[in-house]
């Protein structure tokens, strides 16, 4: 990680939805980024913990414009960013970007203020995460934990995230010792992975069961989308021009419990998902297909529309085994 060339009064959170796909339901990219409001724009950066090696920016054809050898660290420190708070950029131990606020005996928690540029609206779970609304959809921020060291022990401190009127949140903070350096720590991440091919995917549901696995649905276009797993995926190639996608990721998501495609001979997408208490997937979404798999519930004599209607799309409706090798 590399320190910041500017005053250390934002960062970045983003998540972008795939817009090149050619389908009339694909959202439009989205960035968010959290700003400090009311923060000091010359905070002094130190890094800590050097890694190993140098990194080396050699972009353009002008040689004046590159930059060679630059170290790296494992922390970045940006010193009373606020009174007597530092910003603390680190790695996680699962390697994301993750940032503190490091508050100095005495010094007041309350000062912190965090704005929401590109934010639709904000809004809490019952979790006290934070969500931010963005026409791509949804980007969380999970609740803060606060602690202090007490005789080399991390002791929890009670603390939550309040709204503000203007886009913007803080920190409310439980009785905690004043004479003790209290830090905040905003979950930004409790896992990120790619999932897709060699060609155009996007994901535009997400839903946990309630062992906190994680199921996506989507669209891809690419052929060569990733279906090993555990359990045997219900179709394991593309059959058209883009399929939709479900994917069931374990709780860490370490591995992909089963990952399959579903569609026709044309294009179909998911566009949400939801999970039953049996783990039964449940998705919908658009297809062009005509050939589109269609299978009714063993006390039915068939689905309720078996064949396309003609116009642009079809709506469709699917319930996936909770193994999500059938229908």
């Amino acid at each position: 990680m590399a320190p910041r060339q500017d005053p250390a009064t934002s960062v970045a959170s983003q998540m972008s939805a795939d817009a090149s796909a050619a389908t009339p339901a694909v959202a439009p990219p989205a960035v968010v980024q959290i700003s400090f409001a009311g923060a000091n724009a010359d905070a002094r950066a130190t890094g800590l913990q050097p890694l190993p090696g140098v990194t080396n920016y050699l972009i353009g054809n002008d040689p004046s414009q590159w930059h060679t050898g630059i170290v790296t660290y494992q922390e970045v420190r940006f010193h009373d960013l606020y009174p007597g708070i530092d910003l603390v950029y680190h790695t996680s131990d699962q390697g994301m970007l993750e940032y503190d606020f490091a508050i100095a005996p005495g010094a007041s928690p309350s000062a912190i203020r965090l704005h929401f540029d590109g934010a639709d609206s904000l809004r809490l779970d019952g979790q006290g995460d934070l969500i931010a609304a963005t026409a791509g959809g949804d980007i969380r921020q999970h609740a803060p934990t606060l602690f202090q060291d007490v005789g080399g022990q991390r002791q929890s401190v009670a603390g939550h995230f309040v709204l503000d009127g203007d886009g913007g949140a803080h920190f409310a903070v439980g009785t905690y010792d004043p004479t003790r350096e209290l830090v905040i720590d905003p979950v930004v991440l409790g896992f990120s992975s790619y999932i897709g091919g060699t060609n155009s995917d996007g994901g535009t549901g997400v839903a946990v069961d309630s062992q906190n696995a994680v199921y996506v649905a989507g669209y891809t276009y690419s052929s060569d989308f990733p279906t090993a797993a555990t359990n045997v995926p219900y179709q394991a190639t593309r059959r058209g021009i883009a399929d939709a996608f479900v994917t069931k990721l374990t709780a860490d998501g370490s591995q992909r419990v089963y990952s399959t495609y579903f569609g026709g001979g044309n294009v179909d997408q998911a566009l949400a998902i939801a999970v039953d208490s049996a783990s039964h997937a449940y998705i919908t979404g658009f297809t062009y297909s005509t050939d589109l798999p269609t299978q009714a519930k063993p006390s039915q004599s068939g689905p309720l529309q078996s064949a396309y209607q003609g116009g642009l799309t079809d709506a469709f409706v699917t319930e996936f085994s909770a193994d999500g090798a059938s229908l």
